[in-house]
């Protein structure tokens, strides 16, 4: 290689180039710059390019794969990145970020960067795209605000959410979800918010969810023709706002539903009678309530039992006290019983301290 070529090599090859991006920044306050025009492609990291080491927004630009190689391009001074109506079709998180907006795109994937396990994500809004799972949220334990309304989610295991202690608002409405599956107790004890509106649940299978501060619950334009009042009561116990519009009720059964929030602080909106919001079919809204009413059985089986146990504890209790009761009197009949022979033997020392004591008496005045 000749002296030109050695040159060419250290300046444009083994030196990660500085670009002069297209930045447009706000007042430092802000502190976000905006990439105008900007096209990120899979040739753009070729030669290592770096995205400038500031708060990014991409908006109207073309980024088509986010994937782990552009990914690397961040800095780790960016902290916020914005990238909307710019096409996006799968993207990877990267660890530092804290605030991230990806709306009105196209994403159908989203993970995380591989080889980090600590994610800092606190504001993730997705809305607006194609994605049909979310379970990488499992992996963003310092997640907040979830925003992704307007995808194409069906059906969302609620494991997703277990990792999710600062959860506080989950926003899932306009999908088509038809089951939120859950085999294991959920305990989300900051949610406050949850907006299901606009999906397809035919039921809301909440017996091991614990959301002990949920404000606010929003089940509008979904298919349920019946809700488990209690089991909501037990999952929900601070809400104050349900909402139920646009369900195809049994009249009977949102009767019920009603009668649990009899007197409390509870704001069940939506709640209507007429024949346009339900339907008075009796033997449905027996079989809809059979699951309730079996649980209410259970529940009074299991007071019956727990009524039963303290009955025989207290059998048992009884049944140790009067063994004590004999031991005692055992105890107190030998007690009583070595006292008669103290007794008796200090009778017996004393006669024999008398007769000493006179004898004595006797030899002297003998001697006087």
């Amino acid at each position: 290689m000749d002296l030109f070529g050695v040159l060419w090599y250290w300046i444009y090859a083994a030196v990660p180039p500085e670009i002069t991006w297209n930045l447009k920044c706000g007042p430092r306050a802000t502190d976000v710059c905006e990439l105008q025009n900007c096209t990120i492609t899979s040739d753009t990291n070729r030669n290592q390019i770096f995205f400038p080491a500031t708060n990014l927004m991409i908006n109207h630009g073309y980024v088509p794969h986010f994937d782990a190689s552009v990914a690397q391009m961040l800095r780790q001074e960016t902290i916020m990145l914005a990238i909307m109506n710019s096409g996006v079709q799968d993207f990877v998180i990267r660890e530092m970020i804290e605030i991230l907006i990806l709306e009105d795109n196209q994403i159908e994937r989203m993970d995380v960067i591989e080889g980090q396990e600590l994610f800092r994500l606190k504001i993730l809004k997705v809305s607006r795209n194609r994605l049909t799972d979310i379970s990488f949220v499992r992996k963003l334990s310092k997640l907040k605000y979830l925003h992704a309304h307007d995808n194409q989610l069906e059906a969302i295991p609620m494991k997703t959410f277990e990792n999710g202690r600062d959860l506080v608002e989950v926003w899932l409405h306009n999908n088509r979800i038809k089951k939120l599956e859950t085999t294991a107790m959920l305990t989300l004890k900051n949610l406050w918010n949850l907006e299901l509106q606009n999906n397809q649940l035919q039921e809301l299978d909440a017996k091991w969810w614990r959301f002990d501060n949920l404000q606010s619950i929003n089940l509008d334009g979904n298919l349920l023709q019946s809700l488990n009042g209690a089991e909501f009561k037990r999952a929900f116990p601070t809400v104050l706002n349900i909402s139920v519009a646009n369900n195809p009720w049994n009249c009977d059964r949102l009767r019920d539903l009603k009668y649990h929030f009899v007197g409390g602080n509870v704001n069940l909106l939506g709640v209507c009678f007429e024949q346009k919001c339900c339907h008075n079919d009796r033997l449905d809204g027996l079989a809809l309530g059979l699951a309730e009413s079996l649980e209410h059985l259970e529940t009074a089986y299991g007071e019956v039992r727990g009524i039963e146990r303290a009955y025989v504890d207290a059998n048992e209790q009884a049944v140790r006290l009067e063994k004590l009761q004999k031991r005692f009197d055992r105890v107190e009949f030998y007690l009583r019983h070595v006292a008669e022979r103290l007794e008796h033997m200090k009778e017996k020392y004393d006669c024999l301290r008398y007769g000493k004591n006179k004898d004595k008496k006797k030899r002297l005045k003998l001697e006087r």
